[in-house]
């Protein structure tokens, strides 16, 4: 099963959510009668949401009363992160989705560790490095250990264990 949903103003650009599904027909007409649920917010907790000139911004019901306040700091935190889109233009609105501690813990299945990762990247070698190493990873699929001589001049196996160690340091 395919689904199209799109956050924000009337012309922006769908994103695609492929699930697993299964169907059967019912009086000629094809019916889901499963589909794998996702590890997506909206999929693991109702949430509430705002918006601003450049940011929607979503949360679990329990921190609605922070959304104002959260949305004035996203804001300025949009118009920051506009210099990482070096692959077209920056988004109209970026969807943030502000978490507690319990969903923090599910959302995402791990990736807030993506964040320190790459941040660990940018630190050591420069964002234009990082990115550098991201597009060959992320966008062209290129295994880390062949992109990071070419984007840092190194081998990745040191690059890991030191940003392995950060991480691990920084969740604590």
């Amino acid at each position: 099963m395919t689904i199209e949903y799109c956050l924000g103003d009337a012309d922006c650009e769908p994103a695609e959510l492929v699930l697993p599904s299964t169907w059967t027909v019912q009086d000629a007409r094809a019916v889901a009668t499963s589909f794998q649920r996702t590890v997506l917010p909206w999929d693991l907790t109702p949430l509430r949401a705002v918006h601003g000139r450049r940011v929607i911004l979503a949360a679990p019901v329990s921190l609605a009363g922070d959304l104002q306040q959260t949305l004035a700091a996203a804001g300025k935190a949009a118009d920051i992160a506009d210099r990482f889109a070096r692959w077209g233009a920056p988004p109209k609105r970026y969807v943030v989705y502000f978490a507690g501690p319990e969903q923090w813990s599910t959302w995402w299945n791990g990736d807030g560790i993506a964040l320190l990762a790459v941040t660990c990247l940018a630190k050591r070698f420069g964002e234009d490095r990082m990115l550098a190493f991201f597009t060959a990873v992320v966008r062209e699929q290129s295994a880390p250990e062949t992109a990071a001589p070419t984007a840092f001049g190194t081998q990745w196996a040191p690059i890991a264990a030191a940003c392995a160690a950060e991480v691990r340091a920084r969740a604590r």
